[in-house]
């Protein structure tokens, strides 16, 4: 199955049947270097969420590291492969400015 286009006049609509949300297998807890590139770091999630439904994120926070975000993928290779592209986007310079070093 692929994404559901609406239209904005009509945006809630029910899903196909037989669809469930992912559920992510893998976590992970990424934390920016400094606790000024939160916000900074969550717009960055969200549009990756955009290109990948099956990322999931949610705030989290430690006392040692501070705030961040706990994340879920759907497996080892998805958790790889997002970090190969997150790094790639550091070095380039995108807009990832948070997430240096801490990738």
């Amino acid at each position: 199955m692929g994404d559901t286009l609406t239209l904005s006049a009509t945006p809630d609509v029910a899903p196909l049947p037989g669809f469930q949300k992912v559920k992510p297998q893998v976590y992970a807890g990424l934390f920016p270097v400094s606790s000024d590139d939160f916000e900074d770091f969550r717009e960055a999630l969200q549009k990756l969420t955009l290109n990948d439904a099956a990322l999931q994120f949610e705030p989290e926070s430690s006392e040692a590291l501070g705030f961040g975000f706990r994340i879920g993928f759907l497996g080892m290779l998805t958790w790889r492969s997002s970090r190969s592209v997150w790094r790639a986007r550091v070095r380039s310079g995108s807009d990832y400015h948070g997430a240096h070093r801490s990738v």
